[in-house]
């Protein structure tokens, strides 16, 4: 081969190599587990598949992604600081981090594998971490620092949690001993004295229904109202905080659920834990799926 004939190789070599590089080869989620609204996108994570990922809530297209996968953590569940700012969760090595507007993926803290449910503080914008093991602890953990604070310890297994505008934490009773058909229920969390109570509700609409199984995720829906997710049996449910009456908003085909987020127009969105699917209900209770794809 001449020296020119190998120059021009080499040159349309890296020419092809850089355009190759335009096109971004995304991985589709092999899990949906924690899941928040942000900036018209959707931000999924996926602890089997060691990413987080925005996807389009339209189309169900991915327009970014973060790999976890050389750090080998597995996250599960986050939420979205106002500057873009990822602070996250994974149980299954103990770690909670963040991804920087940049891009950089950090880890805060390292702790023992059970670090799952986190939440933002309405009113003080103070984030909170829980564990999901029979010690139920609740810290307080610094974004900047990675220093956490011990809240409360002796609760229920902890799992998707919110606060509400009056400052307390609500947190599904997630059954770890009887995950198929295990009890569930509202524990209603007092943050300044550790104190927690199981709300009874009462289903106004199904008569034979006495209590929810097990529950999963819990997030605000308006100032006097949560929506609650049924992991096993999987269904959303609207609970009045005022009177503790639950009301159904919708099942899924799915065979397990396990987080939700709740966007502007009021909007559902709901993970399956074991599929590439998010389910949502609209304002009226109807159903449509997303299937994400690259």
């Amino acid at each position: 081969m001449s020296k020119f004939m190998l120059c021009l190789f080499c040159l349309l070599t890296i020419l092809s190599c850089k355009e190759a590089s335009v096109s971004i080869n995304y991985r589709i989620p092999i899990a949906t587990n924690g899941i928040v609204f942000h900036d018209d996108q959707l931000w999924v994570a996926d602890l089997i598949g060691q990413s987080i990922t925005a996807v389009d809530p339209q189309t169900g297209k991915i327009t970014q992604q973060f790999d976890f996968r050389p750090l080998n953590t597995s996250p599960d569940d986050m939420v979205i600081l106002d500057d873009g700012t990822i602070i996250w969760t994974a149980p299954v090595e103990g770690r909670a981090g963040k991804i920087k507007p940049n891009g950089e993926i950090l880890v805060l803290t390292e702790q023992e594998a059970s670090i799952n449910p986190i939440t933002q503080n309405n009113m003080t914008g103070d984030i909170y971490i829980g564990h999901q093991n029979f010690e139920g602890e609740l810290q307080q953990i610094d974004v900047n620092s990675g220093i956490t604070t011990t809240v409360t310890s002796g609760l229920p297994s902890l799992n998707a949690f919110a606060f509400t505008d009056d400052n307390t934490l609500y947190a599904p009773l997630f059954n770890m001993n009887n995950l198929l058909d295990g009890f569930g229920g509202i524990l209603k969390i007092n943050i300044a004295t550790g104190q927690y109570e199981n709300i009874p509700v009462s289903f106004p609409e199904e008569a034979q229904k006495t209590k929810f199984k097990n529950t999963s995720a819990i997030k605000k829906a308006d100032d006097e109202s949560i929506y609650v997710l049924e992991s096993t049996t999987p269904a959303v449910y609207k609970v009045d905080i005022q009177t503790n009456q639950a009301y159904r908003v919708g099942t899924l085909p799915s065979v397990a659920a396990d987080n939700l987020a709740v966007d502007d127009q009021g909007n559902i969105y709901v993970t399956t834990f074991i599929q590439n699917v998010i389910y949502v209900f609209d304002r009226n209770g109807n159903r449509r799926k997303i299937t994400i794809q690259n």
